[in-house]
């Protein structure tokens, strides 16, 4: 947003971009802590989802305060190479261990293919607002 104040001297386009950037980000938030509640119930772990939420916003609000959007962004990417890594060494380990056919076989033994109402409309107004989000954001600026 600052960065189109800069550029357009218009304090209404970085209101815009700003509100436009939140909007279009509360999808993917919402997909990270779906992701957290399940790793966490896979753990065994059995916390209200909107305790783990709300424990995960304030952990997260309160290192950006601390430290600045800037470093928030280096451990980003950190974070994003070592989990690249820690995948491809996953499913190698994987297919070495019991081959590749195997774990699609098991897989597809265990998930379901078909999705109720709530999950259809979930997915399809996820892919819209992230679609439209990845349109509207200015992340290739």
């Amino acid at each position: 947003a600052d960065l189109f104040k800069g550029h357009f001297d218009n304090r209404a386009v970085e209101f815009v971009v700003a509100l436009s950037s939140i909007l279009f980000l509360l999808p993917m938030a919402q997909l990270q802590f779906t992701g957290l509640i399940a790793a966490f119930r896979g753990l065994g772990w059995s916390f209200q989802p909107l305790h783990l939420v709300l424990i995960a916003a304030v952990l997260a609000f309160t290192y950006i305060a601390i430290s600045g959007v800037r470093s928030s962004a280096y451990v980003a990417v950190l974070k994003d190479v070592l989990m690249v890594v820690a995948i491809v060494v996953t499913g190698l380990a994987v297919a070495g261990e019991v081959g590749v056919a195997k774990v699609f076989h098991v897989a597809s033994e265990q998930v379901s293919n078909r999705m109720n109402d709530e999950q259809l409309r979930f997915s399809m107004s996820t892919i819209l607002f992230q679609s439209l989000g990845f349109y509207m954001m200015p992340i290739s600026v």
